[in-house]
């Protein structure tokens, strides 16, 4: 992970900045379980979506355990690992799906920076 963001950060500091974070979930269980708590924690706003009330939504979750690893990178170019404490999702409305959406994207996530 590390490795990915340090060549991103001089690869592509032109075009797009650099790669300031590389995240993983700890395995594909973890993130499934995390997913599905999280989109249950969230049904509001699933729902706002899902009937298509809304086209999309981008929502996030804090627990109050390990999601996840980080590789950040600060401002300053210092590298760090970290853990993660939430998950953020994005899903986007689906009229092929059973459940009316799909999700676009899941991620462990901390909150800042």
């Amino acid at each position: 992970m590390m490795e990915r963001v340090r060549k991103s950060q001089w690869g592509n500091l032109l075009a797009h900045g650099g790669l300031q974070r590389d995240v993983s979930f700890d395995s594909r269980e973890s993130a499934n379980d995390l997913v599905n708590r999280t989109l249950e924690i969230n049904a509001q706003r699933v729902d706002e979506v899902a009937p298509g009330e809304k086209d999309r939504a981008y929502f996030t979750t804090r627990f109050g355990y390990r999601t996840g690893r980080e590789a950040y990178i600060t401002k300053d170019g210092v590298m760090y690992m970290r853990n993660t404490y939430g998950v953020a999702i994005y899903i986007v409305r689906d009229r092929r799906s059973s459940r009316g959406y799909h999700v676009q994207s899941a991620f462990p996530y901390n909150e800042g920076d």
